[in-house]
């Protein structure tokens, strides 16, 4: 196809729901409204400043013509060939990258910005951006989430009724992986699935091979002619440990955390891929989509939330749920802030993390007799040879407010003497500073650093941590102590500090002891402060996250070559997304007939919404913790096993949902990778989606309705009556209030009203919940509500 025949089409770059806004970031495309709405189209600030002809690889989305619906691999390289300016650069190079399949429909390749300006006007192009590069988001967990214990159905565990996963294939899109570590070892595991014998295992390492459990790797990066699937950064191997590592016995931390480690899904099979950047992520879900893999676990993403039709992770996970196979999504670790929230999209599992009843212990015995209790990484070999007797205490922070001497980044400590001496650092909101500061005081003689969680930081307010910033590095090199304590504690600390030091009789000082791993402690879970927050910007009223689940402190496997081998503490929302991802598998196993949307239901719907303490799950502040925060609530796996009822998507509802979201042509052609007519599908807004929980929005006075519709997965007949929270400001009510089943299978709807009542204050989110409760049994299906008004 010649250039010259291409029509000339403008190129539109931006949501209806961004109306009126601006956007900007050096990674993110650069788009905004220019008067009188028109859409302008303006290339990302990065590639404004290649006009001198730098080549980089863009992702080019086209517009696939009906002749091209069933053309072979081949045949669709040559048509997408057909957009470039030459097959090759003047290097010889091929400028084609990858050939889409099934992820998206388009290409990418290796153009100069002027080059992907002159292609707008070519028939079937419909947007282009450079590719980016995606950044990671990163026992006891599997006990806490109870899969060894007694399921509803019969009396046998999930791990027990599943096989722990026996046969499933999980998929982990990350950094690559070790196969070699015990974790991934293949004793006792089923042979591989037929034609996985043949499946690429594309390891660098000579001493790296795939097996019966790491049954396939392959990498993706454009930018190397022998892309390897080693883990040269430790993620991947980390979050597919978590995810599906077999029971390793005397695992811990340095002796810490002791005990048996294994992933959530013990015997399923692991398939890695892995990528560098967006062009790369692209072409990793169409080999998930070809390989057929059940679950497919993403702990990794954009460092910013994009419109669908920007991204990519969106668009190649809405392609495999079509295809049959689960994703779960890391939310982030952008929180505590509202709006936060990375992963946006109604067709995956977004992940938030959440703490766990473990803990690594120190007390602080202060001078005046007063004890707080904190967590340390360090030792218990270097612990027993810590000063049993009272050290003096330093606040650097106490003779000054500048930011580096209060968060002990200032080599100096402020002109203060730490020798020999417990320092008081205030954490920083960047916890990657904190392991940076404890090494500058330790390197000026501190003999311990106690990291105190601030109360506040810039542009997020009431900013409290929940313990998740110790820093793992400086303590693993066993050359300091460090303790961390949240934010109430280190106002005890400071409190006793200042009386002590103004007394002119006293020294402040305290004694630190370390008393190791502690288990069942109270008040857990607890929504981590990383863990990033809704309400989203970008979906149009789908409440997210969907789901909390075990991301603080975990044990975790790493690569044979890591100094901190063979398992680690860390936290993160990327190891509580594995977490999920093993879950899924496990119910996927269960339940082979459910759908990807079904498993979320059962996930969400059977969450706990309270701690082990029986009140509701806390946030970092210690209050209670907002639907924003928690989504549907802690995951519950045997609970989610049997859940009565589930809200089920047709697939065709996402498409609707699209078109509803999206007001131009090329946006929902992007997303949904085919064109649409969407006056005949039809249009329906988020809050209009079967999803399992309800987000929306009231204006003034009026109303609002939504229906839902739900299936009865037991066998046999079933009556459920409704039940919901008082929310403040809203009337909530259900008709019908009763739904009776004949048999499995059967669907019911209902409809919810919301109206406005006194008590409503702008501006605010209040949150609920909606319970269908059984008649006959024990099953009650929990939907979290969210009502804000504006």
């Amino acid at each position: 196809m010649d250039q010259k025949q291409h029509r000339n089409v403008p190129i539109t770059l931006v949501s209806s729901l961004f109306v009126g806004l601006c956007l900007h970031s050096s990674l993110l495309l650069h788009v905004c409204l220019g008067k009188g709405d028109q859409l302008l189209r303006v290339v990302s600030s990065d590639v404004d400043d290649d006009r001198d002809g730098r080549v980089q690889a863009f992702i080019v989305h086209v517009e696939k013509p009906e002749h091209m619906v069933f053309a072979s691999a081949e045949e669709r390289a040559d048509w997408h060939r057909s957009f470039l300016p030459s097959p090759t650069l003047d290097s010889g190079e091929p400028r084609l990258i990858y050939s889409y399949d099934k992820a998206i429909s388009g290409f990418a390749a290796r153009l100069t910005a002027a080059e992907v300006e002159a292609m707008e006007g070519m028939d079937g192009f419909l947007h282009a951006h450079p590719a980016v590069r995606v950044q990671e988001r990163t026992t006891r967990s599997q006990q806490f989430m109870g899969l060894d214990e007694y399921s509803s159905v019969g009396s046998s565990s999930l791990w027990d009724l599943t096989n722990q996963g026996d046969g499933m294939i999980i998929g982990v899109l990350d950094t690559g992986i070790d196969p070699t570590i015990p974790s991934f070892d293949d004793s006792d595991m089923r042979p591989k699935p037929q034609g996985w014998d043949r499946h690429p295992c594309q390891f660098n390492n000579t001493k790296y091979r795939c097996n019966n459990k790491v049954i396939g790797a392959v990498a993706f990066d454009w930018k190397s002619s022998s892309p390897a699937a080693d883990d040269y950064i430790t993620h991947g191997t980390t979050v597919a440990s978590c995810a599906a590592g077999r029971p390793v016995a005397g695992a811990s931390y340095h002796g810490l955390a002791d005990g048996t480690a294994l992933g959530a899904a013990p015997r399923a099979y692991i398939a890695v891929y892995k990528a560098k950047d967006s062009a790369d992520v692209l072409a990793a879900f169409d080999q998930v989509i070809n390989d057929g893999v059940d679950v497919l676990s993403v702990s990794q993403g954009y460092p910013y939330a994009a419109p669908f039709y920007e991204d990519k992770f969106a668009i190649g996970a809405l392609s495999a749920v079509e295809n049959g196979i689960f994703v779960s999504v890391a939310a982030g670790n952008t929180g505590p802030s509202p709006g936060t929230i990375l992963d946006n999209v109604p067709w995956t599992l977004s992940v938030g993390a959440s703490s766990i009843d473990r803990v690594v212990e120190a007390i602080i015995d202060l001078g005046d007799g007063t004890q707080v209790y904190g967590e340390s990484l360090l030792s218990p070999q270097n612990a027993s040879k810590f000063p049993t007797t009272p050290l003096s205490l330093a606040f650097p922070g106490a003779s000054s407010k500048a930011q580096a001497v209060r968060e002990c980044t200032d080599p100096t400590m402020g002109g203060v003497d730490v020798q020999d001496k417990i320092v008081l650092c205030v954490a920083s909101y960047e916890g990657y500073t904190n392991a940076p500061a404890v090494k500058k005081a330790v390197a000026a003689g501190a003999a311990a650093v106690v990291l105190m969680n601030p109360s506040s930081a810039p542009a997020k307010a009431n900013f409290r941590i929940v313990g998740n910033t110790i820093p793992l590095e400086f303590d693993a090199a066993m050359s300091g102590t460090t303790v961390h304590v949240s934010y109430d504690d280190s106002q005890t600390i400071q409190a006793y500090y200042y009386a002590a030091a103004g007394s002119g009789y006293d020294e402040p000082s305290a004694t630190i002891r370390f008393t190791g791993t502690k288990l069942r402690k109270r008040s857990n879970p607890r929504v981590t402060s990383f863990s990033s927050r809704g309400p989203s910007a970008l979906n149009g009223g789908i409440l997210k996250p969907d789901i909390l689940g075990p991301g603080h402190n975990i044990l975790s496997a790493l690569p044979s070559y890591s100094p901190l081998k063979p398992f680690v503490m860390l936290p993160g929302t990327s190891l509580a997304c594995p977490h999920l991802s093993g879950v899924a598998a496990l119910l996927k196993k269960s339940h082979p007939d459910w759908t990807p949307a079904a498993i979320r239901s059962a996930i969400m719907t059977t969450a706990d919404a309270v701690d082990n303490t029986g009140a509701f799950i806390k946030d970092e502040t210690g209050g209670r913790a907002n639907a924003f925060a928690t989504g549907a609530g802690q995951v519950n796996p045997a609970k989610a096993n049997d859940p009565g009822l589930v809200y089920d998507i047709d697939l065709r509802d996402y498409t609707r949902y699209v078109c509803g979201l999206y007001q131009l042509e090329r946006q929902v052609t992007t997303v949904l990778r085919r064109r649409v007519d969407c006056n005949a599908e039809g249009r329906i807004s988020g809050e209009e989606l079967n999803y399992p929980s309800f987000w929306v929005t009231l204006a003034g006075t009026a109303s609002k309705q939504v229906s839902r519709t739900v299936t009865n997965v037991v066998d046999g007949q079933a009556k459920y009556t409704a039940s919901v929270d008082p929310i403040p400001g809203v009337r909530v009510t259900v008709w019908p209030k009763t739904l009776k089943f004949r048999y499995l299978g059967d669907t019911r709807s209902f409809t919810v009203t919301f109206t406005p009542a006194a008590g409503r204050v702008s501006g605010t989110t209040q949150d609920g919940q909606l319970r269908w409760v059984s008649d006959l049994d024990h099953h009650v299906v929990r939907s979290t509500i969210a009502v804000t008004f504006k």
